[in-house]
Formats: structure tokens, sequence, C-alpha cells
């Protein structure tokens, strides 16, 4: 046995008597290999080490926020109930199918004969300036809605004119833009028919109780009818 002490290893070592000594020499020079203490990893371990990506949201969330931006959109725009159930303000109505032959005069006859000239604040009977006509129809605005109500109702089918009539009168509701006392207005006091060329019975009335009072000065200059 050949005993060898070199740094700080110790190596034992049997040698062959016959053995060469520059073999002895590279074998007592090597030092031993130490046996690795650090635990071996598996392929688990390390795919654990991995870092882990955020989970992708699920598919099922989308349509439920659809469904709530769409429930809330249609909220929103929904119509008010009571703005839809309200009770009808409007106080403008058109006569039509009115006797070509009567005269402004001769329809506020009627309608105080009927009990409604005193709930009228306006009226318009057009006509055509070269024949003298009406043109079969004519606008009243009523002071009340009901009273509005009472005059469509009362008026419609009406046939009692004094005038032979080839049609029954029917009664509607003037344009959105024509209602209210206001509205009819400023509608027609910048209108030719207001010029001074245009005798007075052929112009829009206001009414007050029945009797005519002034209609408010045009805000602008005012052009002559042309002939029709």
């Amino acid at each position: 046995i050949a005993v060898t002490v070199k740094k700080t290893f110790l190596h034992a070592e049997l040698v062959e008597e016959d053995a060469p000594i520059a073999g002895r020499r590279r074998a007592a020079s090597q030092p031993p290999e130490r046996p690795s203490t650090a635990p071996r990893r598996s392929l688990v371990d390390l795919r654990a080490l991995r870092p882990r990506r955020p989970a992708a949201p699920t598919q099922r969330a989308a349509p439920q926020v659809l469904r709530k931006a769409s429930s809330l959109s249609s909220d929103s725009t929904a119509p008010s109930t009571g703005a839809a159930g309200g009770e009808d303000r409007r106080t403008t109505v058109m006569l039509r199918n009115v006797p070509g032959e009567m005269s402004r005069s001769q329809v506020l006859e009627v309608l105080h004969r009927e009990g409604f000239l005193g709930e009228v604040d306006f009226f318009y009977l057009p006509v055509h300036f070269g024949s003298g006509t009406n043109a079969g129809f004519a606008f009243a605005n009523l002071a009340s809605p009901a009273a509005a109500r009472r005059f469509r109702t009362h008026f419609n089918r009406f046939a009692q004119w004094g005038f032979e009539a080839p049609r029954r009168c029917n009664v509607s509701w003037a344009r959105d833009d024509q209602q209210g006392l206001n509205n009819n207005i400023e509608r027609y006091r910048n209108s030719s028919v207001m010029h001074p060329s245009v005798a007075d019975k052929l112009r829009p009335v206001l009414l007050a109780r029945g009797a005519a009072v002034p209609f408010p000065p045009p805000t602008r200059r005012v052009w002559p009818p042309r002939a029709s």
C-alpha cells in the first residue's frame, strides 16, 4: 500500500509491485471526484419554475356586457310614459270643405250660432284674390284644448252652413308648427296677406270674446301678394 499526502488530500492506493512509477505518480496527483450533493431537478420541477402566463378571459363575459349595454341604451332612449299618455294640448284646427261662396264674416256667424265664437281667438279663411272665392278650408284656434276637442266633435261632418255644400265639413288638427295662438300670429304677421293693399275682410283676424282686435304689426317688410 502506497500512501501519499499532497496538500489536503489523502489518497491510499494499492499498487502492484511491477506497476510503473510514472503511472503511480499520475494516480497520486489526481484528486478524487466529489459526489454531487445538489439534488437533481426533475422535468416537472423545471416546468414549475417557468413564469405562468395570465389566464385569458373567458368568452362568456362578453355577451353579458353587451346585454347590459343594450338594456341601458334601450332604457335611456325609451319614450316617457307621462309624455306619451299626457293630455293633448293642441288648440288649432283646420276645417275642410267650407262652401266656396262664404266670406270670413259669414263663417264667423255660423261659429257664433253654434256657440263657439266666444272661444275662438284666431281665424283665417284663405281667399283666391283673382276670383274672390275662398280656398275651401279655414284655420281656427280655440282658447283651450278642451274647447278645441269640442269644436272638432261638433263641426266634423257639419253641413248646416246656410249654403249648399257638396261635401260635409271635415275637421282635423293643424300642423305642429301652427299650433297655438302665438305660432299663428308669428306665421301671418309678416305674410303678404297683411299688406296694406289687402282688404281687412281677407286677412286673418284676432278675436277677443267674439270681437275683432288689432293684429300685431309686422317685424319686417311685407310684400304685396300675387293675384291668384
